[in-house]
């Protein structure tokens, strides 16, 4: 698997549409180690976080598109906390948008749900929150 992944990196890498669609594979597919092979396409070349596609790649791919890979490690949850509030102070409307995964937190059963909402008053504690992150975490909240 890896082989291929990287051979595909390999004669690809220069065509960067190519290079999204191969990172949200990889970050989408649903594995037990996709929370791994995110924290992994993080720090990898083809990914830059102030590259909006990129963001929607690998965090949308993992945390929207992968249900699976998403929610069986519930450290998924400050993982993407994490990534929201780093997000937020680069580019506050794509913050707002990975969002998206918390807002119906009270859809899911116990413990999930008390988890997720741990991480959704963990962000909206944040210093410098803004306005477009804070009005999505206040209503979800409410």
């Amino acid at each position: 698997r890896q082989s291929a992944i990287q051979q595909f990196y390999q004669r690809w890498s220069k065509d960067y549409l190519v290079m999204d669609k191969w990172l949200r594979i990889q970050a989408s597919a649903a594995r037990p180690d996709a929370l791994h092979t995110v924290k992994h396409l993080l720090t990898h070349p083809a990914f830059d976080i102030m590259n909006p596609n990129n963001v929607y790649a690998v965090i949308g791919g993992f945390s929207i598109a992968n249900p699976y890979g998403f929610h069986i490690h519930h450290e998924s949850y400050a993982f993407m906390a994490d990534m929201i509030i780093q997000l937020d102070k680069k580019n506050p409307q794509v913050a707002s948008r990975m969002l998206s995964v918390f807002t119906r937190f009270n859809k899911f059963i116990e413990p999930i749900r008390s988890e997720m909402k741990v991480q959704l008053e963990r962000i909206a504690a944040a210093p410098g929150l803004s306005n477009d992150v804070l009005e999505i975490v206040q209503k979800s909240l409410a």
